[in-house]
């Protein structure tokens, strides 16, 4: 069901996860036994009109401001190559001559049951699955990262990781630079699964990915699942209370090689990426996820791009509230947006934090106090004083505003 309708509602249905939360915005309408035939532009190239045959087979035409196209690796070439036009006469975004070859089929065996009773009433499993910003710098790492980054998804939660699978996207190995850097990540992932005992127990590969000879940026996506042994005792990033205490578990960010904050921000891609700890990574892991299933922690988020000030910011969004916190000394800009590795914020009542503090210490964790939950604005001492309400305005609004056109980027405006 992964993806597609399913009868029973399975979490990644569309049926269960995708049409009905859309439908509930009030600007979502289903057409159902309806086909798209071909998509039409305007003047400039941009497509504005999908047209489609209705359930009686009449040709209907739906105007829109902006036309995203899911349609599958078969039929969403086909709907290209139908909506040739004078400017396009090869098809929609075909002129590189590329679309509709080296298509890639998924086989996905499947199998189902039915059972008179529930299996276990108190236990549930979680997936996660992570697409790694790959650091060519040093792929062995960034295999290793991505591995880590996804078991610390599980743990965030208070998930036991049980098993993992991969999906490697690579240029063409034939070229012995790019055999070097798949070899490479494939031992960082190996390493990875070992020390954190989350075997792979399945996975695709995707070679040769390149246009005119330019391979694609090596791209590993490592997929998750993990067991919650009570449902009653999770975490997760919304899940703060006013009052709640915050505290950095695993050391303070120093590291902004290869970070989002050094391209974004400074308009660099260069270094190397943060060193990776695989015993300290699960050692930090562990804790947490102890914490989680002794019903300490509801509260949770584990630190990946962005670091700090991302991890905080989407745990306010999430939650409605906000928050005031403190970087502490050294520099803000790498306490805030350091990516090291192993860390995860998470939230107590006040009166656990010193019980917390003295467990971390006998197990040889890092953690400090960070600040409180509670307001309606997202406060960095000294630094950043925002209401929550815009960062979430910011956070939801770009995306419909750039495909609608009202975002120019920098490069396009110069």
């Amino acid at each position: 069901c992964w993806g597609q309708a399913c009868e029973v509602g399975a979490k990644s249905s569309t049926l269960a996860s995708m049409i009905p939360v859309a439908e509930r915005t009030g600007r979502c309408e289903v057409r159902d036994r309806s086909v798209v035939t071909r998509l039409e532009t305007n003047a400039a190239g941009r497509v504005t009109r999908v047209m489609y045959l209705d359930a009686d087979g009449v040709e209907q035409a739906q105007l829109a401001k902006a036309v995203v196209l899911s349609a599958n690796g078969a039929e969403t070439p086909r709907l290209l190559f139908l909506s040739e036009t004078s400017q396009h006469p090869d098809g929609l975004a075909n002129s590189s001559g590329f679309v509709g070859k080296n298509l890639m089929f998924n086989y996905n065996p499947v199998s189902w049951a039915r059972f008179s009773q529930p299996l276990n009433e108190y236990k549930s499993v979680v997936a996660t699955r992570v697409v790694m910003d790959f650091y060519e710098a040093d792929p062995q790492r960034g295999g290793a990262q991505a591995v880590a980054e996804c078991w610390r998804n599980l743990t965030a939660v208070g998930a036991e990781p049980l098993a993992a699978t991969d999906n490697l996207n690579f240029g063409n190995p034939e070229k012995p630079e790019l055999m070097g850097v798949f070899v490479k990540a494939i031992e960082g992932i190996g390493a990875a699964c070992s020390a954190l005992a989350f075997p792979i127990v399945s996975g695709n590969v995707s070679l040769y990915n390149e246009t005119f000879g330019q391979a694609i940026l090596p791209t590993p996506t490592i997929g998750g699942v993990g067991l919650i042994e009570d449902r009653t005792k999770t975490a997760g990033i919304g899940r703060i209370a006013e009052g709640d205490v915050l505290v950095l578990v695993g050391g303070d960010g120093t590291h902004l090689g290869a970070s989002v904050y050094l391209r974004e921000i400074e308009g660099r891609e260069e270094g190397a990426p943060p060193p990776l700890d695989l015993d300290t990574e699960k050692r930090h892991g562990d804790f947490v996820r102890g914490l989680i299933r002794q019903g300490t922690v509801e509260g949770c988020h584990d630190l990946s791009d962005g670091g700090l000030a991302i991890a905080l910011a989407e745990m306010s969004m999430a939650s409605g509230l906000g928050m005031g916190v403190s970087v502490g000394d050294g520099p803000a800009h790498a306490r805030l947006f350091g990516e090291d590795q192993a860390r995860y914020v998470i939230a107590l009542k006040a009166g656990d934090v010193e019980a917390v503090k003295a467990a971390a210490k006998v197990q040889g964790v890092p953690v400090r106090r960070l600040g409180t939950v509670g307001g309606e604005r997202f406060i960095v001492e000294g630094l950043i004083d925002r209401p929550v309400a815009d960062l979430t305005l910011a956070h939801e609004s770009w995306f419909p505003a750039f495909m609608s056109g009202e975002i120019v980027e920098p490069a396009a405006a110069a």
